[in-house]
C-alpha cells in the first residue's frame, strides 16, 4: 500500500496546476486502478490457497478431489472447499490469517457461514469453534442464482416467477404501448429467465408458466381485463424472416442453453483445431437435419452437433 498512499496529486486548472496533497485514503471503488489492485491481491490469495493445499495435513472435498478445487472467487465473494476434519479446517484458517496479515483486508464474520453435512455435533462443534462462523444451511443465494444440496423443487423456482411478475406490475410497464410492451419481454424478461436457464433444468411448470407470463403481459392481459392472443405463441417465437417476433420461449431457450453446456463437455478433449471447426459452425445453406445426417456427427438430447471433418480452415 506504499505506492497507493505516498504519491502526490496536483490540481489543474485552466491548464496550471495548482499546489500538491498526499494520498491518504488509499483507492476508493470506481476508480479504474482500484480494479486492477483487487484482482491482484486476489491472485497471491488463490497461490496461497494453493500451496496451502500442498500441505500433508490438508485434505480436498470428496467432490473436488479429481479437479484439486480449493476455492471459488467472484469479485468478493469467495467459497473454499475442504474435508470435514479440523486437521483441513485449521490449514485453511491458517491461509486467511496470513493473507489478513499481508493485505490488511479481514472477513466479514457476520457474513461468513460455514456449511457442514455428514459428520457428528462434536465435530460440528469443534469447526465451529475453530473458525469463529456461524453455521449456515440451505438453500443459498450466489451470484443471485439459490444453491441447494437436493433436487430443485416447485417452489424454488418459483423465485423465476416472481422476478418476471414483479417486472411486469411496474407503473411504468403498465402503461407501454404493444411495441414498448414488446421490447420488455425481448430484453428485461427474456433476461431474467435465460439467467436461469443457462445454468439449471428447469421444471416443466414453471416454464410453462413463464411462458405464460410473457405472452399476458405481451397481448396486454392481466387479471382484471381479459384479452385473446391474436396469433399463437408458437408463432410467435418463430424468427422475424418467418412471420414471428424473434421472442425466445423459455422452454427451447432452456434446452439450448443446457445442450450447449453439454457441447462443451463433449469437444474439451477435442484437437484445437477441430474445437475452433466447431465454433465457426456450418454454412448458413445447411439446415438441421442435414447436420445430424451428416458424416461424423453426434447428437445430445436430440440436438445434432456437428463435428465438421470435411471443412478446412483457411490460412489468414
Amino acid at each position: 500500500m506504499i505506492s497507493v498512499s505516498t504519491p502526490k496529486f496536483t490540481v489543474k486548472l485552466n491548464g496550471e496546476g495548482y499546489g500538491y496533497f498526499e494520498g491518504k485514503r488509499g483507492l476508493r471503488q470506481g476508480v479504474p486502478m482500484s480494479a486492477l489492485l483487487f484482482v491482484l491481491i486476489m491472485e497471491s490469495l488463490t497461490r496461497l490457497l494453493k500451496t496451502m493445499a500442498c500441505l500433508q495435513e490438508f485434505k480436498f472435498h470428496p467432490m473436488c478431489k479429481g479437479q484439486k478445487l480449493t476455492h471459488l472467487i467472484f469479485a468478493d465473494d469467495l467459497m473454499i472447499f475442504c474435508i470435514g476434519e479440523p486437521n483441513s479446517v485449521k490449514r485453511v484458517m491458517e491461509a486467511l490469517t496470513h493473507f489478513s496479515g499481508t493485505t490488511g483486508l479481514v472477513a466479514n464474520m457476520e457474513k461468513s457461514n460455514l456449511f457442514l453435512a455428514g459428520m457428528t455435533e462434536e465435530t460440528e462443534k469443534q469447526l465451529l469453534s475453530i473458525t469463529g462462523f456461524t453455521k449456515g444451511a440451505f438453500p443459498i443465494r450466489y451470484l443471485g442464482l439459490p444453491l441447494t444440496s437436493k433436487r430443485w423443487s416447485k417452489m424454488e423456482c418459483h423465485q423465476l416467477v416472481d422476478k418476471l411478475t414483479s417486472r411486469i406490475k411496474n407503473t411504468y410497464a403498465k402503461q407501454l404501448s404493444y411495441a414498448g410492451r414488446l421490447q420488455i419481454v425481448l430484453a428485461v424478461l427474456f433476461s431474467i429467465h435465460s439467467f436461469w436457464g443457462s445454468v439449471f433444468i428447469l421444471p416443466q411448470s414453471v416454464v410453462k408458466e413463464v411462458d405464460k407470463k410473457c405472452r399476458d403481459y405481451l397481448w396486454g392481459r392481466s387479471g382484471e381485463k381479459k384479452k385473446v392472443s391474436l396469433v399463437s405463441w408458437e408463432k410467435v417465437c418463430c424468427p422475424k424472416r418467418q412471420g414471428g417476433l424473434n421472442i425466445k420461449g423459455c422452454g427451447k431457450w432452456n434446452v439450448a442453453s443446457v445442450g450447449e453446456r453439454c457441447t462443451a463437455k463433449l469437444v474439451k478433449n477435442q484437437p484445437a483445431y477441430k474445437r475452433v471447426e466447431q465454433h465457426i459452425g456450418t454454412d448458413k445453406e445447411e439446415t438441421l437435419e442435414e447436420i445430424q445426417k451428416g458424416s461424423g456427427g453426434s447428437t445430445v438430447g436430440g440436438y445434432g452437433i456437428p463435428y465438421l471433418e470435411s471443412k478446412k480452415l483457411e490460412t489468414v
